[in-house]
């Protein structure tokens, strides 16, 4: 599946406006408050774990690392893509850890939403997605 620009711009809306309509979703960390995790016991997904399919979330569940290190982990027997939603398949692996590293850094969320850091975090993916789109061709 070829994704377009505004497949791309689409989706990191998606992600800001998920988050930013309720802060408390955002952090989806461990028991010990100290690493992201994919879904908690609470069901509280992250921003990569909220695109991944049920059949796949209680295994991704477990493992501790970013979407580049679970990409490449026992936890995925098949490509990627395929542990996502259809809705969400086809990106690029690099969009897919911009995402994460929007939504983990503390610094770039506040109870309203984006804080200046994470608008021009955001505003960096938006102006890089042309080539994050070439490089994945």
């Amino acid at each position: 599946m070829t994704r377009t620009r505004k497949d791309y711009l689409d989706l990191l809306q998606e992600t800001i406006d998920y988050y930013s309509v309720n802060p408390e979703k955002r952090r989806a960390t461990s028991s010990d408050d100290f690493l992201c995790v994919y879904k908690t016991a609470d069901n509280k997904r992250c921003a990569i774990g909220r695109l991944i399919k049920e059949e796949y979330i209680n295994d991704a569940a477990k493992f501790k690392g970013d979407i580049l290190d679970l990409s490449n982990s026992k936890h995925v027997d098949q490509h990627i893509d395929e542990l996502f939603k259809e809705k969400y398949q086809g990106f690029d692996i690099d969009f897919y850890y911009r995402l994460q590293k929007l939504h983990d850094s503390s610094n770039y969320w506040n109870e309203n939403g984006l804080t200046i850091e994470g608008k021009s975090y955001s505003d960096d993916i938006k102006g890089d997605v042309d080539d994050i789109i070439s490089e994945s061709f």
